[in-house]
């Protein structure tokens, strides 16, 4: 049986954090969620008034400068606007906006990278590896097809690919409640209580001799 690397950081390791640059995203300059929050700064009162007019009726009808509609005496009363927000109507409409919007800006521009955020209390400690994902950087060359002619059945293709690809290995590592609870950010955490990300490269692997105190810094 070949003996396991034990440079190799696996699930379950213990880690110390030596560059807080916590993991947030692999990818192109914008993503979804940078196009979500401008067509809610931008659109969202458009879009309200678009999915209460067709719950209303057949006809458009804008709210005046004091959000009321017309007929409603104050924001409290129950509207179909209201009923659409609770089954998640107008999240669907300004996620797919969204998606269109991010494609109409080319994502950004053509290379993929790490984003990251600094988090300077995470500076020397200790975590447990609690599982682990690769990500791929580099710069997108679009594929493309091509025939000589409209009757010519053969096609010429290239698919997408990246240029200057490279691997990056992503550990989701367990910091503890305390970071979570001093200063909640989350684009910095996994999702699960007391979890976040970082590439592997910026933190130490812990070995048999440092366990002990290592554990109980993290549990």
């Amino acid at each position: 049986m070949k003996k396991l690397d034990p440079k190799i950081i696996r699930v379950g390791d213990y880690v110390k954090i030596v560059n807080p640059d916590m993991f947030i995203r692999c990818g192109y300059p914008l993503s979804k969620m940078d196009m979500v929050k401008e067509v809610e700064e931008h659109f969202s009162k458009i879009i309200e008034d678009l999915a209460y007019s067709v719950a209303k009726g057949d006809v458009f009808v804008q709210r005046d400068d004091k959000g009321l509609y017309p007929g409603q005496k104050d924001n409290f009363i129950i509207t179909p606007l209201s009923e659409l927000r609770s089954r998640g109507v107008n999240r669907e409409i300004i996620e797919a906006l969204a998606v269109k919007r991010l494609f109409a800006r080319d994502f950004g521009g053509n290379v993929r990278s790490i984003h990251t955020k600094r988090r300077s209390e995470f500076q020397g400690a200790f975590s447990k590896v609690v599982g682990i994902k690769f990500v791929k950087t580099g710069t997108r060359v679009s594929g493309f097809s091509s025939r000589s002619s409209y009757y010519d059945s053969e096609i010429e293709y290239s698919p997408p690919y990246l240029e200057h690809e490279k691997t990056h290995k992503i550990l989701r590592v367990w910091v503890g409640n305390k970071f979570q609870d001093s200063n909640w950010d989350a684009s910095c955490w996994s999702g699960h209580r007391g979890e976040a990300f970082i590439e592997a490269t910026n933190v130490e692997k812990m070995y048999e001799k440092d366990l002990t105190s290592t554990k109980n810094a993290v549990e």
